[in-house]
């Protein structure tokens, strides 16, 4: 009998990832979308970085959510609020910082199809994952997918990133290094499954530009152009 080893990794929905978020998809033999877990207020869900190239700098772009009153919401029930008209903020923004171009022009087309969708255009669940496979499909990652929510698993913290790795018949887990910080390592060592760190160093791709951290991966997609996997590789998975 062939033991099979698999590399896991796992992390929530977010709006517009880094460059650090798809390193590790690539990395993985499986990727477990958090897709049935509390919603982070202030955190990478319904928000992220963009260069302003006016000035060299970084600023917020935002999907506006209506949290009043709904303290502990999953991710997979959080509305987006059209209060605000943030689709056609969203895509004035990119045209104002990045130009017309393709690659504005593929993402704006995106979130116009999205607003398009009767069916489920409040779901910032929806809309994440429909901006994580546009990167996905830019950067050629292969990678399956996989829904805590097609699991039955209950558990939270530590415990509840031991039981995906358990029920997914994981032999490694892939941790960003935050995760020093909550995973209690010795149940993993119990159970046979190693942790392996994922080292990811931001990469300068930008000859004339500063080298800004935690920027969307929107900004490297923006530098190379659509369909860059071969820079992806080149420049992400050294």
């Amino acid at each position: 009998m062939v033991f099979r080893k698999m590399k896991i990794a796992i992390h929530q929905p977010e709006f517009m990832p880094w460059l650090g978020y798809f390193h590790k998809m690539e990395m993985a033999d499986i990727y477990v979308i958090l897709d049935d877990v509390q919603f982070k207020k202030r955190y990478f869900e319904n928000r992220n970085y963009i260069r302003n190239s006016s000035n060299d700098t970084k600023e917020w772009i935002t999907i506006p959510v209506k949290t009043k009153g709904k303290y502990h919401q999953n991710i997979s029930d959080v509305e987006i609020s059209y209060e605000e008209n943030w689709s056609n903020k969203i895509l004035n923004t990119f045209i104002l910082r990045y130009g017309e171009n393709e690659v504005t022009t593929s993402f704006n087309n995106l979130i116009k199809d999205f607003t398009n969708l009767s069916c489920c255009n409040t779901s910032l669940l929806k809309l994440n994952l429909m901006i994580i496979g546009w990167f996905r499909k830019n950067f050629n990652i292969k990678t399956p997918l996989s829904y805590l929510s097609n699991l039955n698993i209950n558990s939270k913290g530590s415990d509840l990133i031991l039981d995906i790795c358990k029920e997914m018949g994981a032999t490694t887990y892939i941790c960003g290094p935050s995760g020093k910080d909550y995973l209690n390592i010795k149940d993993f060592q119990d159970a046979n499954i190693n942790i392996e760190w994922q080292e990811f160093t931001e990469p300068n791709y930008y000859k004339n530009k500063s080298n800004l951290s935690y920027l969307s991966s929107f900004d490297f997609v923006q530098n190379f152009g659509l369909n860059c996997s071969s820079n992806f590789n080149e420049t992400i998975m050294l």
